[in-house]
């Protein structure tokens, strides 16, 4: 719709513009262009209201019961290491407990697992900031309960 939107937005100015360039000397080409880039057609454009794009996707596959908790409510019970790799144990708030392996979600962002050491998971989850744009935090979740927040890109 807003490809749409543009393509129709375009095609107009550059049909003002080819007009303005034919318009006797009576009236000014400049005068034309301001009288028709008013702000109506600039926010034509682009909605300010409207939710980024990023946030209005839909998901269509099916989450696990673990991507339905925010990190903060889950706690890392245990880490099993093995000579190819690592799983950790994680428990939700009710009880239930997960393995998981690099590159599980987790988490109610759309976490996912980085890394698995002998004491803490390391895991990246995303935000969407003012513009829209999708940028990660990386969090470290330890044995002792603790969730620590390792990166925040694009913040101060």
């Amino acid at each position: 719709m807003k490809i749409l939107q543009f393509a129709v937005a375009f095609f107009f100015l550059n049909a003002v513009s080819a007009w303005a360039a034919l318009s006797g000397p009576g009236e000014p080409a400049s005068s034309t262009m301001e009288s028709l880039l008013n702000e109506d057609l600039i926010r034509a454009l682009r909605d300010p209201f409207e939710a980024p794009l990023v946030i209005k996707e839909v998901k269509t596959r099916v989450q696990s019961d673990l991507e339905l908790y925010q990190l903060r409510d889950l706690k890392l019970n245990g880490v099993i290491t093995g000579p190819k790799k690592s799983r950790a144990l994680i428990a939700s708030p009710k009880g239930q407990t997960f393995f998981v392996k690099v590159g599980d979600l987790v988490g109610a962002r759309e976490g996912r697992v980085t890394s698995i050491t002998p004491d803490a998971v390391r895991i990246v989850e995303f935000y969407v900031d003012d513009q829209g744009k999708r940028l990660p935090d990386t969090y470290e979740m330890r044995m002792d309960g603790d969730l620590k927040l390792l990166d925040r890109k694009g913040r101060n």
